[in-house]
């Protein structure tokens, strides 16, 4: 496994923790001059930088939040241009579409769930082909919450049951995706507008580099 995926990675792991401590999280990121450099970029981009004079990087943890730091950092774990790990641009934006769709749809369930878990799910479900690993080596390296790693492991919980939906849109299978969003109770159309939206997503974070 690539060295950047393990620094990414538990940097992650100690943001997942119960109770996150934003001195050990600012050190590790402090260590990598280039992800210290990219992390404040991103806060200048979002415009939290206009507001506020960032100082340093707990600052900018601060002001962009743990859940939008993890989101971020798998971000980079995929779209990191590493010529060693051989990821194809397809897989790439693949795996990016997965975790942004999984992630909408979730917005259009009953209330109560985690968006981040989603994200996280769709995310994942790429990792093997990106790490050239099988499913349970990246599931025994990496720190993911049980609820996203049984649903990568095939067993049917609400994480499972939004990614076969992801998986049915991305093949167009008509009556599987209207059978899945009966069961969800949620309309085809709004899961074909959050498509949509995934992929200009995934777009514009692939170009921001």
């Amino acid at each position: 496994m690539p060295t950047y995926i393990h620094t990414y990675f538990e940097i992650i792991k100690n943001i997942s923790a119960k109770e996150p401590d934003i001195e050990i999280i600012a050190n590790l990121i402090e260590q990598n001059v280039s992800l210290s450099y990219k992390l404040l970029k991103l806060v200048n981009t979002l415009g939290c930088g206009s507001q506020y004079k960032v100082n340093g990087i707990r600052q900018a943890i601060v002001l962009l939040g743990f859940i939008e730091l993890k989101k971020w950092l798998c971000v980079l774990a995929v779209r990191e241009k590493d010529s060693s790990n051989g990821i194809s641009g397809e897989v790439m934006k693949l795996c990016l579409v997965r975790a942004k769709i999984c992630e909408e749809v979730a917005k259009l369930l009953p209330v109560g769930f985690s968006l981040s878990g989603y994200f996280l799910t769709g995310m994942f479900s790429l990792m093997d082909r990106i790490l050239n690993l099988s499913m349970s080596e990246v599931l025994n390296q990496l720190p993911l919450d049980k609820e996203i790693e049984d649903a990568l492991n095939g067993k049917r919980n609400d994480q499972r049951k939004v990614l076969d939906l992801v998986f049915a849109v991305e093949k167009v299978q008509w009556q599987t995706i209207s059978a899945f969003c009966k069961g969800l109770m949620i309309k085809e159309k709004d899961v074909f507008n959050a498509y949509g939206e995934s992929l200009n997503w995934a777009k514009q974070m692939i170009e921001e580099n």
